[in-house]
């Protein structure tokens, strides 16, 4: 008996040591710096030399991180709605249980607001798509593309009481932005989408839905895809062949998943776009634009319309949650999918994933503790502060969290990429959804938690 304690209590203490010397190098070897580098405030660039860079054709932009998925990922795109065909995409969508990503006309969300309302409310993403998508008009200067972009934001901001960082420049970046439309839109704080796919649904009035399947079942899958489609007026083909394409992929293999700015833009080569003749943008002029812009952005509008939440859809059936193997059911009332966001209780997140959460009272911060990793949730001035190895790292500004009931509530895919966990797609079976969220494999923060 005593023999056998002492193997046992050997074994441990060999676990212990190998654990000690596997975090010890893993600490060494990172650079905590390097790990949020990307949300950390970058130094303001020169502006000489940024004038120079563009003007001369060429576009260099700070790097970003994106959150790439685990599985091969489809991102269904649809452009210049919404129409009356739009609530048909929509059904088609619902019955399958994925997300999408719908680029919106602010004539049309003026025209459709409760369409709108619809998308957001059923898990989808928005984009700004322009306002009346004539090409003339909106590349002839920048200074008339961002009108109408502003138009749009507001449009969407009145239909569902938020803004969208996310956008699609009619007929695609290619030869219609030159690098001073990429570089301001970047200041502006929007993520700027193109397509890996066309499914050649515009290519003239009333194409087949056969060929629609053909042109996307012609393309070469890769890990992420992005397929444009359009639900304006006119597509009615396009709806007809949705099921056949989502089922194509569903064969291959593929999730479906909605764009943000976590996911990495297809985009199309920085050219020139001189079939406009645009007039060229003076180093005064560009200072003129450039201060425009920063002062009235996505960023530094409200993002939320005060007292109205009309984009927070109350969820009628409950939740299966899986985190880290262990699944648990929170009833309708404890959840919401909101401006397109599943947001969850934090406290349930963090301590079945391994962590733990304490409430400061006088600073009206939650303090989330996950292995190396702590988080701030600052209430008070409602902003979240990560600190990495006892050092601080970056704040984020208008953050995904709300306090419902006593209770923090927080978005989902916000919380999973500041602990560094991975997350899959929401998904409705039945009477209930399904989603699960877990560490990758072999995540230190995640077993140290644990520890």
């Amino acid at each position: 008996m005593i023999a056998f304690v002492r193997k046992q209590s050997a074994a441990y203490i060999l676990k212990w040591l190998l654990l000690i010397v596997v975090v010890s190098a893993f600490v060494l070897s990172v650079n905590p710096e390097q790990v949020y580098a990307v949300q950390a405030p970058s130094p303001e660039p020169d502006p000489e030399k940024t004038y120079a860079e563009l003007a001369s054709g060429h576009l260099s932009l700070p790097d970003k991180a994106f959150t790439a998925p685990e599985d091969p990922t489809v991102y269904l795109t649809f452009d210049d709605g919404p129409s009356q065909y739009t609530g048909k995409v929509l059904d088609i969508l619902h019955k399958e249980g994925i997300p999408a990503t719908f680029f919106v006309l602010g004539k049309q969300v003026e025209n459709h607001p409760e369409t709108v309302k619809r998308i957001v409310r059923e898990g989808h993403s928005l984009g700004n798509h322009s306002y009346s998508h004539m090409y003339k008009h909106i590349y002839s200067s920048f200074e008339a593309f961002y009108k109408e972009v502003e138009q749009t934001d507001n449009a969407i901001f009145q239909a569902a009481g938020f803004r969208t960082r996310l956008l699609r420049a009619p007929g695609g970046t290619a030869s219609n932005f030159d690098p001073f439309y990429f570089y301001f839109m970047e200041q502006a704080g929007y993520t700027v989408f193109d397509w890996d796919v066309d499914s050649q649904d515009s290519k003239r009035a009333h194409i087949p839905a056969s060929t629609i399947i053909s042109s996307v079942k012609k393309a070469p899958l890769k890990h992420e895809m992005s397929i444009l489609f359009h639900d304006g007026a006119g597509h009615e083909e396009t709806v007809k062949a949705l099921p056949s394409i989502i089922a194509y992929f569903k064969q291959q293999g593929y999730r479906f998943a909605s764009l943000s700015d976590q996911v990495k833009p297809a985009q199309f080569t920085v050219g020139r776009a001189d079939r406009w003749d645009r007039k060229p943008i003076s180093r005064k002029k560009f200072n003129q634009l450039l201060s425009q812009i920063k002062t009235n952005t996505v960023l530094t509008k409200p993002s939320v319309k005060k007292g109205e939440v009309i984009s927070d859809s109350s969820p009628s059936i409950p939740l299966h949650l899986t985190v880290a193997k262990k699944t648990v059911e929170l009833p309708a009332k404890d959840y919401a999918i909101r401006y397109g966001k599943v947001e969850l209780p934090l406290q349930l997140y963090i301590e079945n994933m391994g962590g733990k959460v304490t409430w400061d009272e006088s600073k009206q911060t939650a303090h989330v503790r996950y292995g190396m990793i702590n988080l701030y949730y600052d209430s008070r001035n409602y902003v979240i502060r990560t600190n990495y190895l006892g050092k601080k790292q970056a704040k984020y500004w208008l953050p995904g969290f709300r306090i419902v009931d006593g209770i923090m509530r927080v978005q989902m895919d916000q919380i999973s990429r500041l602990i560094q966990s991975e997350s899959g797609t929401l998904l409705t079976e039945g009477g209930y959804r399904s989603l699960w969220t877990g560490p990758p494999l072999l995540f230190l923060p995640y077993y140290i938690a644990r520890v």
